[in-house]
């Protein structure tokens, strides 16, 4: 059903047949007559979302996405992973409640060319944590490849407390001619092997994806880690000259009270078909960066 704009960051709510709605602000709201939605887009920076009034049903419903991987570098190196997607459901709001939301930036495209000891990819910001991991420069010595840098997370607090997390995808590993690189997993996915492992899905503690350092000799780099609700490991590298390195590993994903969660995977962003995603989550191509994520908060204007 097409979406009827309204002022973005204005208040929303109207009351139909004697239900009223919730009263929100924040992100930019659209309407089908049935929900209102707020979009928040990759700013940079923390965005709120902020109920004014809780209405006759004070729940509300989170739609996100985590920020693909970029890609490593010249040679055989290989693209990032896509994000991941949550839906949170059954969020509780009252008057007065106040949501942050942190919209993953894309892990950054490694540098071509002949490289020796830089050209890493970035990895992509989380204005609240879930930061993608930096890629791995290569070796100093020789010509080798760097690894992309692994997505941030899209995340969603009320205060400290995180009620959803969807989880970026990993860089992808480098690799020089002749070398076999692995693919950055998507957000919720291991990375893929090189003739180095892929990182782990997850294998963080905390919610920030795992950074390459500077690989050694001729060697190529892995890519970073995705962040998530538990951030991504780095790929590994292959421990020998003139071969490929792993791709990072995804962040994983979260719904406190309850929903869904998909994940991505070399190619393609987790729930890729819902038409909220407006293309956020693709994957970043050899020496390109990852897209960026996106959330969408929903809720019902009638009973």
């Amino acid at each position: 059903m097409p979406l009827i704009s309204t002022i973005a960051g204005a208040a929303s709510a109207a009351k139909f047949a004697g239900f009223t709605p919730i009263e929100a602000t924040g992100g930019t709201i659209t309407s089908d007559g049935t929900f209102n939605y707020h979009r928040f887009n990759f700013t940079g920076g923390n965005q709120t979302f902020s109920v004014q009034t809780a209405g006759d049903l004070p729940e509300v419903e989170f739609y996100a996405w985590g920020a693909g991987g970029g890609g490593g570098g010249s040679g055989r190196s290989r693209p990032g992973g896509a994000g991941g997607a949550v839906i949170a459901r059954n969020i509780p709001v009252n008057d007065g409640t106040s949501f942050t939301v942190s919209v993953g930036g894309g892990g950054g495209g490694a540098t071509g060319g002949c490289i020796a000891g830089s050209g890493r990819g970035g990895g992509g910001t989380g204005p609240n944590g879930a930061a993608g991991g930096r890629g791995w420069n290569p070796g100093r010595s020789g010509c080798s490849s760097p690894g992309g840098g692994g997505g941030a997370g899209t995340l969603l607090y009320n205060g400290g407390t995180l009620l959803a997390a969807a989880g970026g995808g990993g860089g992808g590993g480098g690799a020089e001619n002749g070398g076999n690189a692995g693919n950055g997993g998507g957000g919720g996915q291991n990375g893929f092997n090189g003739t180095g492992s892929g990182g782990l899905a997850g294998g963080r503690s905390g919610t920030n994806g795992q950074n390459g350092g500077t690989a050694g000799g001729d060697q190529s780099g892995g890519g970073g880690g995705g962040g998530g609700f538990r951030g991504g490991n780095r790929g590994n590298l292959a421990n020998r000259d003139s071969v490929g390195a792993g791709g990072g590993g995804g962040g994983t994903h979260y719904a406190r009270f309850g929903g869904s969660t998909f994940n991505g995977n070399a190619t393609t962003p987790g729930n890729s078909g819902d038409p909220l995603r407006n293309n956020a989550g693709n994957a970043g191509g050899v020496r390109s960066g990852g897209g960026s994520g996106t959330a969408v908060i929903r809720y019902r204007l009638e009973a």
